[in-house]
C-alpha cells in the first residue's frame, strides 16, 4: 500500500511539472508572437483591405541617414497616418457631404504622398547612379593597368614560392622565413612522414 502512494505521488508531481512547462511554453509562445505583430505593425499599416509598407527602402534603415533622407521618410510616416485616419473617417460617416469632403482631402494627401515617395525614389536612383560611375571608372582603370596588375600578380606569387614573400599575417611568427608552399613540401616530405611513423 505504501508503494502504491509513493507511485502515485511521483505520478501527480510528473503531471504537475509537465503543466508548469507547457503553461511557461504557451507564455513563450504567446510573448513571441505579440513581439512579432508589434514589430509587423511598425513597420506597416492597413488601408481598408489591402496592406500598404511605410518603409519602402530597406537601405533607409540603419545609421547614417542624411538629414534629408530623415526628413523625407518622417513625412512618408505621417502621410501614411493621415491617409488611415481619413480612410476610417470615411467609412465611419453616413453623411454624403462630409464624405465628399473627406474624398477631396484624401486625394490631396495621396497626391502629396506620391510626391514624397518620388522625392525618396530620385534619391535612391542618385545614389544608385553614383555607385555605378564609380565602378564604371574602377572598371576601366583595371582595363587601362591590365599589365601592371598581371606583372604584380606573376612577381608576388614566384616570389611566395621562392620563399621571398612578405609572409603570412595569420600569426604564424615561427615560420615567417618559410613560404606557403615550403611549409606544405617540408610537412609533406618522405624523411618527415618516415620518422613520424618511426616515432609511433
Amino acid at each position: 500500500m505504501s508503494r502504491s502512494l509513493k507511485i502515485v505521488a511521483l505520478l501527480i508531481m510528473f503531471a504537475a511539472g509537465s503543466a508548469l512547462w507547457i503553461g511557461k511554453s504557451l507564455a513563450q509562445s504567446a510573448a513571441i508572437t505579440s513581439s512579432s505583430q508589434g514589430a509587423a505593425a511598425n513597420s506597416s499599416y492597413q488601408v481598408g483591405q489591402g496592406g500598404y509598407e511605410s518603409n519602402i527602402y530597406a537601405g533607409e534603415a540603419g545609421d547614417g541617414v542624411s538629414p534629408e533622407a530623415a526628413r523625407l521618410r518622417q513625412a512618408d510616416h505621417a502621410h501614411a497616418q493621415s491617409t488611415r485616419a481619413l480612410v476610417a473617417k470615411h467609412q465611419q460617416s453616413s453623411d454624403s457631404q462630409e464624405r465628399e469632403s473627406l474624398r477631396e482631402e484624401l486625394n490631396k494627401v495621396i497626391a502629396e504622398h506620391f510626391e514624397t515617395r518620388q522625392q525618396m525614389r530620385a534619391r535612391e536612383l542618385e545614389e544608385l547612379e553614383a555607385q555605378v560611375r564609380h565602378l564604371r571608372t574602377l572598371h576601366d582603370r583595371r582595363k587601362k593597368e591590365k599589365d601592371q596588375i598581371v606583372g604584380d600578380r606573376l612577381q608576388r606569387l614566384l616570389r611566395d614560392a621562392d620563399g621571398l614573400g612578405w609572409g603570412s599575417d595569420d600569426g604564424d611568427a615561427g615560420n615567417l622565413f618559410r613560404s606557403p608552399a615550403t611549409r606544405r613540401s617540408v610537412s609533406s616530405s618522405p624523411a618527415r612522414a618516415s620518422g613520424s611513423n618511426n616515432s609511433q
